[in-house]
């Protein structure tokens, strides 16, 4: 038992100098932080297609993925309303003046493999949707932060602004 004693004061002995000699020296600091550099990565879109996106300032893996963008949907529906004003007249099958998912290819562009992104709703930046139809469109958008996340909604007025965040997500 004395014997016993006496190894575990000596290992400990030897530990704390070895501690103290690599502490002196500098070899238990911590290596200076590193930014990381742009990334590139390849994804799957709503539509099926794959193409490569680059990361400017990846966290892991939290970056905009657009999905779906609609704009001006809202406008069908007044479209019809004003074709079945004839009087006597069967009402007329719907029209699909503004199509899904049009404008998807251009907000992509402004918020793909970023950590957030801006941008105001409106017919400079996302064209009109229905010309001479007097409507006011209306943005719907679905994006993803993660590969495997869970689909998030934005809806915006024409005239707002449109914030999408993934650093908190």
């Amino acid at each position: 038992m004395h014997n016993m004693r006496f190894h575990i004061i000596a290992l400990s002995g030897i530990i704390v100098t070895v501690l103290i000699i690599f502490a002196s020296s500098g070899k238990l600091e911590s290596p200076p932080e590193q930014k990381p550099k742009a990334q590139t990565q390849t994804i799957l879109d709503a539509t099926g297609t794959t193409k490569q996106i680059v990361i400017e300032e990846p966290i892991g893996d939290r970056f905009v993925t657009i999905w779906e963008g609609r704009w001006g949907l809202n406008c069908n529906e007044i479209a019809d309303r004003f074709r079945n004003r004839r009087p006597g007249a069967p009402p007329a099958p719907p029209k699909q003046l503004v199509k899904f998912n049009n404008v998807r290819d251009k907000i992509a562009p402004l918020c793909d493999g970023k950590r957030d992104c801006e941008f105001i709703a409106d017919v400079e930046t996302l064209g009109n949707p229905a010309p001479n139809s007097g409507c006011r469109p209306t943005l719907e958008l679905v994006y993803r932060c993660y590969s495997y996340d869970r689909p998030w909604r934005v809806t915006a007025n024409m005239g707002e602004m449109v914030t999408i965040n993934c650093k908190n997500k």
